[in-house]
């Protein structure tokens, strides 16, 4: 790393920043989607469901047994896009760097 360079410095900044803000910008509809994921048998459970004819029952019974485990949206299963594992990648990278800058002084 040139940090003594000042235009480098700038590049790798601005390039850094942008590679977080684009994982953001995954992540944010990612937790939507978990969270909403999560509500949906509450929803369910809420609502008018026993007024509903007998085979409309079976099938919400169906969905709220397929929504006892979220829907995530992953990036090939090696990583969850959430709200905790964005945290966790960007507090990690903070370690990394401040690693690396302590060992080059």
């Amino acid at each position: 790393m040139k940090l003594d360079n000042l235009g480098e410095t700038f590049a790798i900044l601005s390039f850094n920043i942008g590679q977080i803000f684009r994982l953001f910008c995954l992540t944010l509809p990612s937790q939507r989607l978990i969270d909403q994921s999560n509500q949906l048998t509450q929803n369910i459970y809420d609502s008018y469901w026993y007024t509903l004819p007998s085979d409309s029952r079976n099938l919400l019974k169906t969905v709220m047994l397929k929504c006892i485990k979220p829907n995530t949206f992953t990036a090939g299963k090696l990583y969850c896009f959430s709200m905790s594992n964005f945290g966790s990648v960007i507090k990690t990278s903070l370690s990394y760097f401040t690693v690396l800058v302590s060992i080059r002084e």
